[in-house]
């Protein structure tokens, strides 16, 4: 299933509703991925180092993956913890390699491909923004969230309407 992943071009996530929207898929995702690291080890313990970092860098590139794939800033942020595992394989493997210099310089060179990804979290936010701007239109309207703790029940029924801009909240998200 990593594999199959790892050849399509980008991850396609499904798009958020509500803030209370499970992402269960989440958790999978990185069990993907420590199963791959545990994989890469295998193969790093039986001599086979060049699988071994290709593995590293599939982990790695899949992290990317995520971070790109439009959801929320939680999908981005389990992204960036996919690629640090993938770092910290990276890490564990270079002092005990017996590859030759030649390869950890073309390693260092793919590197470059997975740098900070400041369009994903770009992307990451705007798809924030979007959420909370229905959210702050639906508590405008009435629509508050139903919830059993006693603090928000006694917090909207005393005025917090009155309070409440949902215009000057939402300009001040978008800031």
């Amino acid at each position: 299933l990593f594999d199959e992943a790892m050849q399509q071009p980008f991850l396609l996530v499904p798009q958020p509703k509500s803030f209370d929207e499970e992402y269960s898929y989440l958790g999978g995702w990185k069990a993907v991925t420590r199963v791959e690291c545990i994989s890469l080890f295998v193969s790093f313990r039986n001599r086979n180092e060049t699988e071994a970092f290709d593995s590293a860098f599939k982990i790695i590139g899949f992290g990317q993956k995520a971070e790109n794939s439009g959801g929320t800033i939680l999908h981005y942020l389990v992204g960036a913890a996919i690629k640090s595992i993938g770092l910290g394989c990276l890490q564990q493997m270079i002092p005990q390699t017996t590859l030759p210099e030649t390869n950890l310089v073309e390693m260092i060179d793919r590197l470059n491909d997975f740098k900070a990804n400041p369009e994903g979290l770009t992307n990451a936010l705007k798809v924030e923004y979007q959420m909370e701007r229905k959210f702050l239109d639906d508590l405008a309207a009435g629509k508050y969230p139903t919830t059993n703790s006693e603090s928000d029940q006694m917090a909207f029924p005393f005025g917090i309407r009155l309070l409440f801009s949902p215009t000057r909240t939402k300009m001040k998200f978008a800031q």
